[in-house]
C-alpha cells in the first residue's frame, strides 16, 4: 500500500492541489482565492518555461527558470501573509522560503547530490499543499460556524 502511495505522490499531490484550488475559488474568501490563483500561477509558468526551454537553464547547478518561478511565488506568499487575517499564508511563505533556500544551498555548493536536491525543492511543496487544504478548509468550517468574517487585516 504504502509503494503504491509513494510511487504515486506526485500525481496525489497534484490531484489534491486541484481539488484545494478549486475548493478554494469556490468556497473560500480573498486569502484562500489569491493563495490558489499563486498556485494555478506557478503551475502555468513552469509548463511554458518547460515548453521553452525542455529540460530547463542551470547555472552552478541551480534551475534558474525553477528558481524564478520560487521568487515570485514566494513574494506572493509574503504580500498574502501581511495582509491576510489567517495564520496559514505564513506558512505558506516559509515552505516557499525553505524552497529558495534549496536552491542557493545548489548553487553554493553544486556537489550536493541530485536527489537530495531534488527533495530540498520538493518536500516544501507537499507541505503547502497541506498547509492551504487545511487552511481552505477551517477558514469554510469557521464560516459555516460563526458567518462571515474579515478576510484581511484592516492597518
Amino acid at each position: 500500500m504504502f509503494e503504491t502511495i509513494w510511487l504515486f505522490k506526485s500525481h496525489l499531490q497534484w490531484l489534491l492541489l486541484l481539488v484545494f484550488v478549486l475548493l478554494a475559488l469556490w468556497r473560500g474568501a480573498g486569502p484562500e482565492r489569491q493563495s490558489a490563483l499563486v498556485f494555478i500561477g506557478m503551475f502555468a509558468f513552469d509548463r511554458f518555461y518547460h515548453l521553452l526551454f525542455g529540460r530547463g537553464e542551470f547555472f552552478l547547478g541551480a534551475d534558474l527558470g525553477h528558481i524564478l518561478i520560487d521568487s515570485i511565488a514566494l513574494v506572493a506568499f509574503v504580500l498574502i501573509a501581511l495582509r491576510a487575517n489567517r495564520v496559514y499564508p505564513i506558512w505558506l511563505a516559509s515552505f516557499q522560503l525553505l524552497t529558495i533556500v534549496s536552491h542557493v544551498v545548489r548553487a553554493i555548493s553544486p556537489a550536493i547530490e541530485h536527489g537530495a536536491y531534488a527533495i530540498l525543492v520538493h518536500a516544501p511543496s507537499y507541505l503547502e499543499v497541506a498547509v492551504f487544504g487545511l487552511g481552505t478548509l477551517l477558514h469554510i468550517k469557521r464560516q459555516a460556524k460563526y458567518g462571515p468574517y474579515r478576510s484581511w487585516q484592516n492597518s
